[in-house]
C-alpha cells in the first residue's frame, strides 16, 4: 500500500477527530439546549462525515490494488452510513429542539425566539398556528366572584 494513500486516510481522520472534538466543547461551553444542539449536530455531522470518507477511500484503493470483494462492500457500507448520518443528524436535532420549545425551554439570554413570534403574530390575524403546550396563567378564563350567600340581598 502507497504511502499517499496512507496520509490521506490519517489527514480525513485528524480532521474528522478535530470536528468530534470541537464539538464536545461546545457541548460543554454553551448556555442552553437549543446552542449545544446546534453545535454537536453541526461538529459531529462534519467530523463523521471526514472519517466514513477516510474509510471508503481507504476500502476501495485497497479493493483496487488487491481485488479484494468485501473491501469494496465495506466501502460502499461507510458510504450509505455517511448519508444516513448527513441526514439523520439534521432530522434529529430539528425534532429535538421543536420538543425542547414545545416544553417550554426558554433560550438564553440575547436570543431572539422567532417560532413564538411566529406563533404570536398567527394568533393575532386567526390563522392556526402549532399547538402550544400549555394555556399560561393569563390565558386561563378566570371564574366570576361568588360572595355566596352572605352578599346575596333578601328582599321580604
Amino acid at each position: 500500500m502507497s504511502d499517499w494513500l496512507l496520509i490521506v486516510v490519517y489527514v480525513l481522520i485528524g480532521i474528522g477527530v478535530c470536528f468530534n472534538a470541537v464539538g464536545v466543547i461546545g457541548l460543554l461551553r454553551f448556555p442552553d439546549v437549543y446552542s449545544r444542539l446546534h453545535a454537536e449536530t453541526k461538529t459531529t455531522t462534519f467530523g463523521s462525515i471526514f472519517i466514513a470518507i477516510a474509510v471508503a477511500v481507504f476500502c476501495f484503493v485497497r479493493a483496487g490494488a488487491e481485488g479484494d470483494g468485501s473491501q469494496v462492500s465495506l466501502g460502499v457500507h461507510a458510504l450509505v452510513a455517511l448519508l444516513v448520518l448527513a441526514f439523520g443528524n439534521a432530522t434529529g436535532s430539528h425534532a429535538l429542539a421543536m420538543a425542547a420549545h414545545r416544553c417550554g425551554v426558554k433560550p438564553a439570554g440575547g436570543v431572539v425566539d422567532a417560532l413564538a413570534k411566529a406563533q404570536g403574530a398567527a394568533a393575532d390575524t386567526g390563522k392556526e398556528a402549532a399547538p402550544a403546550s400549555e394555556p399560561t396563567p393569563k390565558e386561563q378564563p378566570q371564574a366570576e366572584p361568588d360572595d355566596g350567600p352572605a352578599g346575596k340581598e333578601e328582599s321580604s
